[in-house]
């Protein structure tokens, strides 16, 4: 499934790989990648990517051995030469980036890992922005990078301890 992911099989291809056993999605490289990895990186079709994510959806979370989501896969081209290869067909269809839908249900099913950050510092959103992708997709991950950061931040407030002070009166030794 990673080698049929890395060069664009059709969906169809993909999805009778996971019929022959569901297996197969969830296995993992000795580089820590997924086939869903290989699939947002080398530009895999709408349709297949949402059959993997149906089949494994943990890996829209899962970093590789250098912390790339396939999120920050899909959405940096450079470095993907590596992982991919520099075949004609995915130069022809992948040229201009991910799709506004794959970009959406990576953002869907990643859900705290939409702002996780790479071993070179940088976020899905960051690479977006480096790479020049339209200007949609570009929106859409501010927009759940916000929403993502918003939400994190009123766990952690809810979470924080009482101050000091307060827990001194608990004692009945505060100020008078």
């Amino acid at each position: 499934l990673h080698y049929a992911c890395q060069n664009q099989a059709p969906a169809q291809i993909i999805y009778l790989l996971q019929k022959v056993d569901n297996r197969f999605a969830c296995q993992i490289d000795n580089k820590g990648r997924t086939p869903l990895h290989f699939a947002a990186a080398c530009g895999a079709s709408d349709d297949a990517i949402s059959i993997l994510l149906r089949e494994f959806p943990v890996a829209a979370r899962m970093q590789d051995n250098f912390g790339k989501t396939p999120l920050i896969l899909a959405c940096s081209k450079a470095g993907n030469d590596a992982l991919c290869g520099t075949n004609e067909r995915r130069n022809e269809t992948s040229s201009c980036g991910p799709s506004a839908r794959v970009i959406r249900e990576l953002c869907t099913a990643c859900g705290k890992a939409i702002i996780s950050e790479d071993d070179e510092e940088m976020s899905a959103l960051e690479y977006a922005i480096v790479n020049a992708l339209d200007s949609k997709i570009v929106s859409s991950l501010q927009k759940a990078s916000s929403k993502t950061q918003r939400k994190l931040f009123r766990t952690r407030r809810r979470r924080l301890p009482t101050p000091v002070d307060e827990r001194w009166d608990e004692f009945g030794e505060g100020s008078d």
